[in-house]
C-alpha cells in the first residue's frame, strides 16, 4: 500500500538528470534572484530590525557596561495624565525597544505602579528617562519623535521592522507564489504541499521551496523514483512548524 503522506505525479521527470533540465533557463534566474531577495530582506533584519525588551533589561544592560546611549521618544514631560513612552538601544549587534506607559501622580516609589493588561505596555511613573540618567550618569540620552504619531511598520520572525520590508516581502511572496503556479513541477513536495508550507511557514517555506524544490543550483534533484510530499501532509508541518517558531520566538 502506498503511503499517505506521499506521492507521484505522472508529470514529475522519473530520472535526476530530466528533473534538473525542467529548471533551466528563465525558472532557475527568477528563482536565484528570488533567493537572493529572501537573503537580503532577512539579513536586514539583523541590521535595522529591533527585538521588543522590558526595561528592566534595558536598565541591566546599562548597568553591565553593554549600553552607554539610548534613543527616548515620547514620554510625559511635566504634564500630568499617561503617555507612550519608548527607548531605544543597541546592545552588542542587535537593536531592542521597550515602550512603558508614564503615569502621574504616582502612588507608589516603584517604577510599575500597576500591572497593566496581557500584551500592554507597563505602567510607570512618570521620569524614568531622568531616574536612569541619575542612577547612570555616564547614560547619554538622544530625544527623537512621538511613538504617539502613526508609522508604518512591519514584522517578521519576531522582529519589527521599517515599512519598507514589507512592501519588499509582499514582492517576493508574490513572485515566489507565481514561480510555484507557472514553473516547472517542484522536487520534493507537489505544488500543493509547496503552497501551504510557504503560506503558513513563511519566510522557511519559501526559503525551503527555492533551495531544494528545484529553482535554484544549491539544491540536487532527487533520485529516480522519489516520491513526494503531498499537500495534506505539508499542511499539518506547516501548522506544527509555524506553532513551533512561535513559542521560540515568546521565550527568547
Amino acid at each position: 500500500m502506498t503511503a499517505p503522506a506521499v506521492d507521484q505525479q505522472a508529470d514529475q521527470p522519473d530520472h535526476p538528470e530530466q528533473a534538473e533540465a525542467a529548471w533551466s533557463g528563465w525558472s532557475r534566474r527568477i528563482g536565484t534572484a528570488l533567493l537572493v531577495g529572501w537573503v537580503m530582506l532577512l539579513a536586514s533584519t539583523l541590521l535595522v530590525g529591533e527585538r521588543e525588551a522590558s526595561p528592566d533589561s534595558l536598565e541591566h544592560a546599562i548597568a553591565s557596561g553593554n549600553v552607554q546611549d539610548i534613543e527616548a521618544a515620547g514620554g510625559l514631560g511635566r504634564a500630568s495624565g499617561t503617555a507612550m513612552l519608548e527607548l531605544r538601544w543597541r546592545d552588542g549587534i542587535h537593536r531592542y525597544y521597550a515602550e512603558v506607559r508614564e503615569m502621574r501622580p504616582m502612588r507608589q516609589n516603584d517604577y510599575v505602579i500597576a500591572r497593566s493588561r496581557p500584551g500592554q505596555p507597563p505602567r510607570v511613573r512618570a521620569g524614568l528617562v531622568e531616574r536612569l540618567q541619575q542612577a547612570y550618569p555616564d547614560l547619554r540620552v538622544a530625544k527623537v519623535g512621538d511613538p504617539a504619531l502613526p508609522t508604518v511598520e512591519s514584522e517578521l520572525l519576531g522582529w519589527r521592522l521599517p515599512g519598507w520590508t514589507a512592501g519588499v516581502g509582499l514582492v517576493l511572496t508574490l513572485g515566489t507564489l507565481l514561480l510555484l503556479i507557472a514553473g516547472p513541477q517542484p522536487w520534493r513536495a507537489t505544488k500543493w504541499a509547496w503552497f501551504w508550507l510557504s503560506g503558513l511557514a513563511p519566510p522557511l517555506g519559501q526559503l525551503a521551496y527555492l533551495v531544494v524544490g528545484g529553482p535554484t543550483p544549491l539544491g540536487r534533484p532527487p533520485a529516480r523514483g522519489a516520491r513526494r510530499l503531498t499537500g495534506g501532509w505539508a499542511f499539518l508541518v506547516a501548522v506544527l512548524v509555524s506553532a513551533a517558531f512561535g513559542v521560540t520566538f515568546s521565550i527568547f
